[in-house]
């Protein structure tokens, strides 16, 4: 209701609901842009309206991308995701008070039904041009304020003759907003209170089948809501991407 009345008063619109991430089949020219600038700068900056991304797609997309562009993926991912509280939302569940979370960490939406997935899908699908992998997504509430940390299991079609982060620093190496680390892996100590994402790439051994672990954090209130958010506008505005957030 809001963003129909925001659009026909003439406003542009940044919307953080999941209304309209996922695109309709035969959606018209009106349809929402999905606002990743990293995946979709150009497209942003050109639309009248613009759906803000979930916080857990955002890590694992920005993460697969690469991979998915290529062509790499050579069967289901598996995706591990732990968010902090504020990733639930505002309402009042016993399950979410400091005394209930504190020295726990739990599995939740097990079975892949958790409402991120279908967005996934839909991204993943366009970023392969094609039919995207399949995709196993578990998310976990981690005992901290903000932040998500997200492993992620990859297959590959065939094994890598260089170093896999290379491709990660080929197409994100002049983001202002990703890190993608040669040494190491990410933390949420990396990413809270910014609107970057933080990625490392490991190549698993003593398997059979080629395989990478992708690993992400982001700051589920800024790179996963707000700031991204930001992001969008300025890029609608016309005014310097990184304008008014914390790099």
């Amino acid at each position: 209701v809001w963003v129909r009345r925001a659009r026909e008063a003439g406003a542009r619109v940044v919307d953080l609901s999941s209304d309209l991430r996922v695109s309709a089949p035969g959606a018209s020219s009106e349809a929402a842009v999905y606002g990743l600038p990293e995946l979709h700068r150009d497209r942003i900056a050109g639309s009248e309206l613009v759906a803000n991304p979930g916080c857990y797609p955002t890590a694992a997309l920005l993460a697969l991308a690469p991979l998915l562009r290529r062509r790499l993926v050579g069967g289901p991912v598996i995706i591990n995701a732990a968010s902090g509280v504020t990733g639930a939302g505002r309402s009042p569940k016993r399950e979410l008070l400091f005394a209930e979370v504190v020295e726990d960490f739990r599995a939740y939406a097990v079975g892949n039904v958790h409402r991120h997935l279908a967005e996934l899908r839909d991204q993943a699908d366009g970023i392969s041009v094609g039919s995207g992998p399949e995709l196993v997504f578990t998310p976990h509430l981690l005992p901290v304020k903000r932040g998500i940390l997200e492993t992620i299991y990859v297959p590959l079609v065939e094994p890598f003759s260089g170093e896999p982060v290379e491709i990660w620093v080929e197409d994100f190496g002049e983001e202002p907003f990703i890190d993608v680390l040669r040494n190491g892996m990410p933390s949420l100590s990396d990413v809270v209170g910014t609107n970057r994402v933080a990625i490392g790439v490991t190549v698993v051994a003593g398997v059979t089948a080629p395989m990478l672990i992708l690993t992400a954090s982001i700051d589920n209130l800024m790179k996963g809501a707000a700031g991204q958010a930001v992001q969008n506008m300025n890029l609608m505005m016309g005014i310097p991407e990184t304008a008014g957030l914390p790099c």
